[in-house]
């Protein structure tokens, strides 16, 4: 790390990593050889006045990745891959009085020749953009804080096997706007927070993926459904209690929820 002032720096980072491969896998072939990682990173932060701003790039290589073959039969350490992206964070805990907000966002370029992939292509898990944006508001006087998150993430890739390609079809997009309130007390001579919390406050339509069937229909196509959560709303309520320990309102500041 390099030090450019009192309050920001810079940093490189290098390192090699290795996992072992799944263990379904290892043991039809137990010379598989570790799966490697090999990452470069820098980072930027810079921290004054109640305001943090944090960048960081970064790229990843994929090595010795365990890949069936399209036939079937034991793995191979053939797979590879990569992943280059950015990360951007800003907090501001200075601009509205007993307010607290931060905003992230990163990209991401990933794709993966792997497990039973027929070439390099993006995973189902991979989304290129994520972005969130959170704002919490202390009220001393009611010893409450009131929080809300909104959250976006880009469609992701997802296998249809009526179309030609692979991985060659997109989700919708995700989006979520949930809220929550703590209620800051003693009961008993003990700290106690009363916690409440909402998801999907709109009621957004989120799609996770999709489920195709095994056997194609009379029609020659796999019937499919969206897989998506259980419910569009979650509520949660909740009642912690911190024995031996007690709440004081003049010692606690939006900085401590």
């Amino acid at each position: 790390a390099y030090i450019l002032g009192k309050n920001e720096q810079i940093a490189f980072a290098a390192g090699q990593f290795y996992q072992t491969p799944e263990y379904q896998l290892l043991r039809y072939n137990t010379d598989l050889q570790f799966e490697r990682a090999t990452h470069y990173m820098i980072n930027y932060q810079r921290i004054r006045d109640g305001f943090t701003f944090r960048a960081e790039v970064y790229h990843k290589r994929y090595a010795q990745l365990a890949k069936t073959p399209p036939g079937g039969g034991p793995a191979s350490s053939n797979g590879r891959g990569y992943a280059s992206g950015i990360d951007l964070f800003f907090r501001d805990l200075k601009t509205i009085r007993n307010g607290d907000y931060w905003i992230s966002y990163s990209y991401l370029d990933t794709k993966r020749d792997y497990r039973d992939f027929p070439g390099l292509a993006t995973p189902t898990f991979a989304a290129r953009h994520n972005a969130s944006i959170v704002y919490k508001q202390w009220f001393p006087g009611l010893n409450t804080a009131f929080g809300a998150t909104y959250s976006f993430q880009s469609p992701r890739p997802y296998n249809d096997p009526n179309r030609p390609g692979f991985n060659q079809m997109r989700t919708p997009a995700y989006h979520d706007l949930s809220i929550n309130a703590s209620y800051l007390t003693n009961l008993w001579g003990n700290f106690t927070i009363l916690y409440v919390s909402a998801t999907n406050l709109p009621g957004f339509e989120q799609v996770y993926g999709y489920q195709f069937g095994e056997e194609a229909g009379a029609d020659g196509t796999f019937p499919s459904r969206a897989i998506t959560p259980p419910a569009r709303h979650f509520l949660f309520v909740g009642l912690f209690v911190n024995f031996g320990k007690r709440y004081r309102a003049s010692e606690t500041t939006k900085e401590d929820l």
